[in-house]
């Protein structure tokens, strides 16, 4: 994989030449523009052709579509615009998607820039929306999601707040739930997150309660690595996610002897699954390296259902 600039250097003559010379004898060009236009991604191929006009062993060559509703590029935007709204210290009244302009008489002549921009600003605001419509396509009655989100509490609270308003108002509509679960940061600390779900007040939004995930704090801010800080009290916390859930996720790391876990007391979780009144599913989740999946897996359901016959 190589690098070259349209204008500047290192020009598109010298990397073609010193692939050539490596005996690279098929080219894949990817103009990075996400959008079409006659203006960039076409003079890209133009000048790569024109480089090869002059050579007589000519490569194969291929050249990429532009990637203006690819997922994991809308993903990548729609990532980066919520790290910058994090950094806000106020709320926006709307988000502004900017593009390069060209003239009119360039759509008329067919470029569909003009299309893609549109499409790009409408896959990026309906990101969160199509998870919800492939799980009512699929039968699902919830979507998991995580509120990492940043590491300002009072930032965090309203933009979690506003997040979940308004996917959970899309979803409502799908009949779909929209679950938020303790996975790290705030979203693991039921003292910020119960309050903030309360406050959104719509009954499908709630909460996908992790037996795990009790890390509220990482050490020099990273998003995992190193737990800095947890929460004071997994099965209080645990408690107060019960009266929010709508589903529930039995979570295992390390087993003793006995097939007991060593860091959580399945049968304190089961039992305050039972005193909440919870009468769905229980997920079953294994997060280690000592067993292969298959084994983790097995080892956790039967832990599981020990704990279950054991209830009081």
């Amino acid at each position: 994989v190589d690098f070259a600039m349209r204008y500047g250097n290192p020009s598109i003559k010298s990397k073609i030449h010193k692939l050539h010379e490596k005996g690279c004898e098929n080219l894949i060009i990817l103009p990075l523009y996400p959008q079409y236009a006659a203006a960039t991604t076409a003079t890209v191929n133009d000048k790569v052709f024109a480089e090869l006009s002059h050579m007589r062993w000519q490569p194969a060559i291929r050249t990429l579509p532009p990637f203006y509703d690819n997922n994991e590029y809308i993903a990548k935007l729609n990532k980066s615009m919520n790290q910058h709204l994090e950094k806000l210290d106020w709320q926006p009244d709307i988000i502004l998607t900017s593009y390069h302009g060209l003239p009119r008489r360039y759509l008329d002549l067919g470029d569909p820039y003009h299309c893609h921009c549109h499409k790009t600003t409408r896959l990026l605001k309906e990101m969160n929306k199509k998870y919800v419509d492939a799980a009512a396509y699929l039968g699902c009655h919830s979507i998991r999601i995580n509120t990492f989100g940043t590491y300002n509490v009072d930032q965090w609270i309203t933009n979690t707040e506003d997040s979940l308003k308004k996917l959970g108002t899309y979803a409502a509509s799908k009949n779909i739930n929209v679950l938020a679960e303790n996975h790290g940061w705030y979203s693991s600390d039921p003292r910020v997150l119960i309050p903030v779900i309360e406050k959104v007040n719509l009954d499908n939004v709630g909460t996908l309660a992790d037996f795990g995930n009790w890390c509220i704090k990482r050490v020099q801010l990273e998003d995992w690595g190193e737990c800095a800080e947890e929460y004071p009290d997994k099965y209080e916390g645990f408690k107060r996610l019960m009266t929010k859930a709508k589903a529930v996720s039995a979570k295992a790391y390390e087993f003793d002897e006995y097939g007991n876990e060593t860091s959580l007391d399945f049968q304190r979780f089961v039992q305050i699954i039972k005193d909440s009144g919870y009468d769905n599913y229980i997920s079953i989740e294994y997060e280690h390296e000592r067993l292969n999946e298959r084994d983790g897996i097995k080892k956790t359901k039967a832990l599981l259902e020990k704990s279950i016959n054991q209830l009081k």
